[in-house]
């Protein structure tokens, strides 16, 4: 094999590794998605953007649907959540969420991973 061809091999395989290098750089990182959130019962809406692949809902912010997207969490206790932060001022401590009636440990222990403030 000739050195020129040699050469053209080499050159080939290192494009081939950068290409994979990069594919895997662009499949490794976070992937962005909308979150729409209602803002003061106001008409505007606000376009968030987070991190899907941690994908945790802010109890001290999320509007009803979001809470409801959440294990165990239906109508009346998405709206106990956001009567419960109206009333006290929000959550310091994502284990605060068991204060809410309807809230048990239990459902707690399945959401816990899913929840931030």
């Amino acid at each position: 094999m000739s050195a020129k061809r040699y050469e053209l091999i080499l050159i080939a395989l290192a494009l081939i590794i950068s290409a994979c290098i990069v594919l895997y750089q662009v499949e490794k990182s976070p992937q962005m998605s909308p979150v729409t959130t209602r803002q003061n019962q106001a008409e505007t809406t606000a376009v968030i953007y987070e991190d899907t692949r941690a994908n945790k809902v802010n109890i001290n912010s999320a509007d009803k649907e979001l809470l409801m997207s959440l294990y165990g969490i239906g109508e009346d206790r998405a709206q106990a959540i956001i009567d419960y932060r109206d009333s006290n001022g929000g959550f310091n401590d994502i284990s605060e969420i068991m204060e809410v009636e309807g809230i048990s440990e239990k459902i707690f222990e399945k959401i816990r991973d899913d929840i931030t403030v």
